[in-house]
């Protein structure tokens, strides 16, 4: 059976806390974003390369600065789908069991799945 993780708070803004890991992992978040859309072209909701090294890579659901943002970890994706009866939502499984249910239509999510793809394949990373 999977142990479920405590929750951690943050008085800081989720945008915040992306660009410390940023820094912490080698670059600034700007930089970061720059890189991907040079080695990609993404140019809309780029996935950040917070650790390349340590395969640590996250994305958004929404503009960086809505207040609905949420910060996905790709490596800690198990699954997502749609929920039944609905047209836009969708439930994250992660590997440690735990589930988040956002308000963002499937197909949209795994555009952002398969852009942080590419931008671990772009960097020599290691989809797990």
């Amino acid at each position: 059976m999977r142990r479920r993780s405590e929750a951690l708070y943050s008085p800081n803004p989720s945008a915040i806390l992306i660009q410390q890991a940023a820094l912490k992992g080698g670059s600034d978040y700007n930089g970061r974003r720059k890189s991907i859309i040079y080695l990609t072209g993404i140019n809309k909701k780029i996935p950040i390369p917070l650790y390349p090294k340590k395969n640590i890579y996250a994305f958004s659901t929404h503009s960086p600065s809505h207040k609905d943002c949420h910060w996905i970890f790709f490596q800690h994706v198990e699954s997502f789908q749609k929920l039944p009866d609905s047209t836009n939502s969708t439930k994250f499984i992660f590997k440690n069991g735990q589930e988040l249910l956002l308000t963002e239509s499937l197909y949209r999510l795994k555009k952002q799945m398969y852009r942080t793809w590419m931008c671990v394949k772009a960097l020599g990373g290691e989809v797990i």
